[in-house]
Parts: structure tokens; sequence; C-alpha cells
């Protein structure tokens, strides 16, 4: 049954079960050093994690704009014929890109350094210098990440 009133945000000492764990772990680490360090790794996979979820989150409105506005009447059989007959009238070698080359592009335009001058825009050093770890470990990876959760989000044409 859950606590109630006073009792329910009370802090309490680790229990029995806590305290065996605590102590494998620190067994399997062989030092307090290590034991530390692990936890430190943990809280920085944590914020990492985080940080990616606030870019995803930040990042994927733009691209069901996109998906519902463009993407999608572009994969039509029809669409594509057009646009070849267009590039053909007008002389061009072109074809359209696909959802994955344009997410892509993005990607490595936002991958590479930023100039100097967006970087004095941002006041906080921590930002700055944690930039990247919004995006992940690749760019294929952070491609790979966007399609699914876009794909997630859009509704397929009916």
């Amino acid at each position: 049954m859950a606590k109630r009133g006073k009792r329910a945000n009370k802090i309490k000492v680790p229990g029995k079960r806590t305290r065996q764990d605590i102590r494998r772990v620190l067994r399997k680490a062989g030092s307090l050093e290590k034991y530390y360090q692990w936890g430190r790794e943990e809280q920085e996979a944590i914020e990492r994690e985080k940080a990616q979820e606030d870019f995803d989150k930040a990042f994927l409105p733009g691209l069901e704009f996109m998906e519902e506005n463009f993407w999608k009447r572009q994969r039509s059989p029809e669409a594509k014929r057009i646009y070849r007959e267009r590039a053909l009238e007008l002389g061009e070698k072109s074809t359209l890109l696909t959802r994955e080359e344009i997410l892509g592009k993005t990607i490595d335009a936002l991958w590479r350094d930023p100039k100097k001058s967006d970087l004095d825009q941002i006041k906080d050093p921590n930002v700055t210098a944690a930039w990247k770890r919004g995006l992940g470990q690749s760019k294929e990876a952070v491609k790979r990440r966007l399609i699914r959760k876009l794909r997630g989000r859009v509704k397929p044409p009916s």
C-alpha cells in the first residue's frame, strides 16, 4: 500500500537488499574509486540520453511538417514522373532527393563545427562544449534515430 502524508516523502536508509546490491557492485568494481567512476559514467550516460531526447523533441516537429507538406507527395509515382518530365524539358539531369538524403545533409551541416560567430551567441560554456552530445555517436546513428521516430509520429497516407 502506498504511503501517504509525512511518510511519503521521507528518505529512509537503504534496506538489506539495497545494501547487498551496493556491496556486490563494490566487490565487482574492486575499489571505491572505480565504483565512483562507474557512477560518474552512468550519470554522464543519463545526461547524454536526455540531451538526445531534447534535441529530438526540438527537431522532430520541423521534420513532421516537411513530411506532411513535401516528402509524402514526392513518393508517389505520378510526382516522380512529373519531376522527370520537367527536368527533361529544362535539360537538367537531377533526381528527387529522398527523405533520408535530405535528413543526412541536414545532419552533416549540424555535425560540422559551428562558426565562431554562432558560438559567441551562446553564453553558457557548458552548452557550447556539449552541443554535439545531443546529436549522438555518429551521423548515421542520428539519421536512423530521427527517421525511426518520425515514422512513429507521422500518420501513414490514406
